[in-house]
């Protein structure tokens, strides 16, 4: 295909983006709270205030592009989910992308639904038309009308389907396959066994407790909460963690005394 991809403007209020940029922002904590408890951006790491907006776009762009140069005809790119995340750069990008954007068909191939009705040779060459026939039908539509007589002209009849199917797309789709903070979560042998293989001085109640009231407060949203929690001590490392007040590594065995 050719060497450039359509980005529509648009797509940065589309509702699904606003949706897939709320979900990124809180799976990456790109938002969290400060020492005295009120939550922050964290300016001085990132370029913009808005950075799940501007990753979201940046990988978007990214899978577009090579979309555009190894998708098929039938829209299906012959990679799986795991491998898109790694290609673009963001652990469960296919996972937060609405269905009409990404669908993953099965271990080694994702379908991006009508990829090539906006981005394959055709929809090029109409794109780059679009302005030349706009033109044309709005110096012809004004004559056309005057006669109480004329029918509507097929392309008329085009325009208004398009305009209706595009406004239908753009309303927000709810995820009924994620919920919020579930009443019985808690803490168990598993999830304290997974922070302290990452951190073996945590206070893991006390992270747990974090955990709950930053994802509570905010009304976050996930498929899988347990995932979530994985996630969040897998960023122990870079944002740091609540620790046993002694500093001390609990010998083998000893993990779940409070010390």
């Amino acid at each position: 295909m050719s060497g450039w991809i359509k980005l529509e403007k648009d797509l940065l209020t589309d509702p699904r983006f606003v949706a897939a940029a709320m979900e990124l922002e809180a799976r990456f904590e790109l938002i969290s709270a400060n020492e005295a408890g009120d939550e922050t951006l964290f300016t001085d790491r990132n370029v913009t205030p808005l950075p799940a907006v501007t990753l979201l776009i940046g990988g978007l762009a990214r899978l577009w592009m090579i979309a555009d140069t190894h998708i098929g005809q039938d829209d299906v790119l012959a990679l799986n989910a795991h491998q898109v995340d790694k290609l673009v750069g963001i652990d469960g990008f296919c996972e937060i992308l609405p269905d009409d954007w990404l669908e993953i068909l099965d271990g080694d191939r994702v379908k991006l639904p009508n990829y090539h009705r906006h981005n394959g040779t055709t929809a090029k060459e109409r794109s780059s038309n679009a302005e030349r026939q706009a033109r044309f039908r709005a110096s012809h539509r004004d004559s056309n009308n005057k006669h109480s007589n004329a029918v509507t002209l097929p392309d008329q009849d085009l325009d208004k389907t398009k305009t209706e199917s595009k406004s239908k797309t753009r309303v927000s789709r709810l995820r009924t396959d994620s919920t919020e903070f579930p009443e019985g979560f808690s803490l168990d042998e598993p999830l304290r066994q997974q922070a302290l293989s990452r951190a073996a001085d945590c206070d893991v109640e006390q992270a747990f407790e974090q955990f709950k009231a930053h994802h509570v407060t905010r009304g976050s949203r996930f498929k899988n909460w347990r995932s979530a929690w994985v996630t969040w001590i897998g960023n122990f490392e870079q944002f740091g963690y609540p620790k046993r007040k002694n500093g001390a590594v609990p010998p083998k065995g000893m993990e779940n005394v409070k010390w």
